[in-house]
């Protein structure tokens, strides 16, 4: 084994080559989410566009193993469920606080406010996510839910 000296990082062919894999994902996802909120999204959400790379990545089956990198770290199964997983700076609607507190809201007041989603939050559950507010420029965790595919 030869490990890479002090400020050496360049010696560490896989750790280099998973860097950049990380920055260009970073890249692409903020080009992409500046297109649609260019008054929003800026280059100082980098972190969270990184964060939500390396997610992918730890959450997504090698093609060699067939074997979530995180499963073969933890070596247990672990699965996760897709249907809490969106696009990096898409639109999600969250709901209003007195809703999510349990008081009354008149009945044709809108019922949630739209926000961008960041990614998912590392302190709370799976489906609690990073969103970023439109009006006050705040990332808060907010549950944001999940389609149930049908109508009401």
């Amino acid at each position: 084994i030869s490990f890479c000296g002090i400020n050496a990082h360049f010696q560490n062919g896989q750790a280099k080559r998973r860097n950049q894999r990380f920055t260009g994902s970073r890249k692409t996802m903020l080009v992409h989410t500046q297109a649609w909120w260019s008054t929003v999204i800026n280059a100082h959400l980098w972190p969270y566009a990184l964060r939500t790379a390396n997610d992918i990545f730890n959450n997504t089956p090698l093609i060699k193993t067939q074997k979530v990198p995180i499963q073969m770290f933890s070596n247990s199964p672990v699965d996760d469920d897709l249907k809490h997983w969106h696009h990096f700076g898409c639109p999600v609607y969250v709901p209003h606080s007195d809703l999510q507190s349990g008081k009354a809201r008149d009945k044709w007041a809108n019922k949630s406010r739209v926000a961008i989603y960041l990614g998912r939050s590392l302190t709370h559950a799976r489906t609690i996510a990073l969103c970023l507010s439109l009006t006050t420029a705040h990332t808060s965790p907010q549950y944001i839910g999940r389609p149930t595919g049908r109508q009401r």
